[in-house]
């Protein structure tokens, strides 16, 4: 318990020794100070170029006692210990003052501090005269002049004559202010007859740093633009940036065209067709105009119907019937106008599935080589194929279905039909026959009028057989054709089997009536026990045979006898 008490009076003893050195302490310092931007500037900024720039600092010192500084102090100098200049003072204190404020104005600062941190020191005296020192720090920033621009469009698709409105807002995001600040947007200001959205050209003019600049426009559109709008700015030098890139398309307004046939089988030339067509206007803004309705999509066409106008969303049905003269697919065109419409504009359609004349394109075998087939090996077809059309045949391939032949690709045209006679073209094609029965089927893939078409013909191997004719041609779009064929095999297996019912038949009815014949000159009486053995037979009846064995005789073709034996003996007389 003593030791614990001498422990505390030598802690008590050590605190009241170390007062004074506090007290000297405080007295070594009695100020605290501090150093802010000066001319109520919120940071000290310097552009980051080379040379001297000028910005004032203010410096304060504030007594660290309520009572003021406590001493008469003389400031003597201060010194920016990054560059060395120092500033003489001179300046005495009275140690009543509780704070001071000393502006130093116009101090030059190097390009190269900007981003740094510069320390000052005060050189000052005490009341003794002896020389004291005190520091502080103050941040230099480098300038960094920036704006960001962005453009609110209302829309970014229009109609022709349609109306956008444009709204730019440049913001200054750097440290320092901006002075003749321009809104730029190449293709817009050319449309409005203008070298700039917005310019302030005036120097003493200036965008502050977080302050913003608002420019709206209201252009209409014939075509479609690029808006890419583009601010500069001054500071100590011309500095310049983009906004992102936004496409402000017109769209043409086309009407929806649709074109249908009500048969698209042609029994001859010239027949005549009915074509269904329906024109929609998909504006919702602008009616079409000067609206005409063509028999086809070429200069000479004939107009079907018109002129009318279509109004905006509204639609318009028709039909027409025209003579049918070719194969493939028919068109018709609209041309129309509308408000905003630099010329008349044009739309054409054509009929979903193409018009077929029979016989226009035929596909067949001419020959064959080998003529007669008598054992598997290859064989060699001449195929055929006629254009009767006024369009050329191109991009012409045949296949086998059954893939007994690499296909064969054709690089010909096989031009259209001249003077009323068939384009001919003929093809070699070997196919390896394994077997008899096989069937053949070759394919004709052509394009003929953009539409790719197919035809088929076939053809029956059997060995030792005399050459079977070619089959005709079978559109692909259309039921196969009836092929060629010999009575098949199974067919003669029936025939057989009716042949020999016949002969069995006949022969099972030629024994019956034998057998009729032979009971009626013969009438058989019989008698029968209850053992079903037969008793000998009386001097009228016709004799058994010894062996009595009649287990299989039909009871059912002998009528019942009116008499009775009396000895459980039934009589049975054979029907006649």
């Amino acid at each position: 318990m003593k030791k614990k008490f001498l422990c505390i009076i030598m802690i008590l003893m050590l605190a009241i020794g170390c007062l004074p050195c506090l007290n000297i302490l405080a007295q070594n310092d009695p100020f605290y100070l501090t150093a802010t931007p000066g001319d109520s500037v919120s940071e000290i900024i310097i552009p980051n170029k080379d040379g001297s720039y000028t910005a004032s600092v203010d410096f304060i010192l504030t007594s660290k006692s309520a009572t003021g500084f406590g001493e008469k102090i003389t400031l003597v100098s201060l010194t920016n210990t990054s560059s060395g200049k120092t500033t003489e003072l001179n300046i005495p204190l009275e140690s009543s003052l509780r704070s001071w404020t000393y502006s130093l104005k116009n101090h030059q600062f190097r390009a190269i501090d900007a981003g740094k941190t510069i320390v000052f020191e005060l050189n000052w005296q005490d009341a003794s005269g002896t020389d004291r020192k005190s520091s502080c720090e103050i941040s230099i920033k480098a300038a960094a002049p920036a704006v960001s621009i962005h453009v609110d469009i209302d829309k970014t698709s229009v109609i022709p004559g349609g109306a956008v409105q444009l709204k730019y807002q440049v913001i200054n995001t750097g440290n320092v202010p901006l002075s003749y600040v321009t809104i730029l947007d190449d293709q817009i200001t050319k449309l409005l007859g203008k070298s700039y959205i917005y310019s302030n050209t005036r120097s003493n003019e200036s965008l502050a740093v977080g302050h913003s600049i608002e420019e709206s426009i209201l252009i209409e559109l014939d075509q479609t633009i690029v808006s890419k709008p583009v601010v500069t700015y001054a500071y100590i030098e011309s500095g310049k940036t983009e906004g992102t890139e936004t496409t402000i398309t017109v769209d043409e307004v086309v009407p929806e065209l649709t074109l249908t046939c009500d048969n698209y089988s042609v029994a001859a030339k010239g027949d005549k067709h009915k074509f269904n067509y329906t024109i929609k206007n998909p504006s919702q803004e602008l009616d079409l105009t000067n609206v005409y309705v063509y028999d086809g999509d070429t200069a000479n066409a004939a107009v079907v119907y018109g002129p009318f106008t279509l109004a905006a969303g509204q639609s318009y049905s028709g039909s027409y019937e025209i003579p049918v003269s070719t194969s493939g697919f028919y068109k018709f065109k609209v041309t129309y106008s509308y408000s905003g419409a630099d010329e008349t504009k044009e739309v054409s359609a054509k009929t979903e599935k193409a018009l077929k004349l029979p016989n226009d394109v035929s596909f067949t075998i001419d020959s064959i080589s080998p003529e007669v087939i008598t054992e598997a090996g290859d064989v060699t077809f001449t195929l055929l194929i006629e254009n009767g059309t006024a369009s050329m045949l191109q991009n012409i391939t045949i296949t086998e279905e059954n893939k007994l032949m690499d296909p064969v690709n054709i690089d010909v045209i096989i031009p259209a039909a001249s003077n009323g006679t068939n384009s001919k073209f003929t093809q070699d094609v070997t196919v390896n026959i394994k077997e008899s029965g096989t069937k053949l089927r070759f394919v004709l893939t052509y394009k003929m009028d953009g539409e790719t078409s197919t035809l088929k013909t076939s053809y029956d191997v059997m060995f030792n057989d005399i050459l079977t004719p070619p089959t005709a041609t079978i559109p692909a779009t259309e039921e196969p054709i009836q092929e060629n064929k010999g009575i098949p095999a199974f067919v003669w297996i029936l025939i057989g089997i009716l042949v020999l019912i016949l002969i069995a038949t006949g022969i099972v009815l030629l024994i019956l009536f034998k057998n009729r014949a032979a009971a009626k000159n013969n009438k058989s009486i019989y008698r029968k026990v209850d053992d079903d053995i037969f008793d000998e037979p009386s001097d009228d009846e016709q004799s058994f045979p010894e062996d009595n064995s009649y287990d299989n005789e039909d009871f059912d073709n002998y009528d019942d006898s009116p008499y009775d034996d009396g000895d459980d003996v039934k009589i049975y007389k054979k029907k006649k």
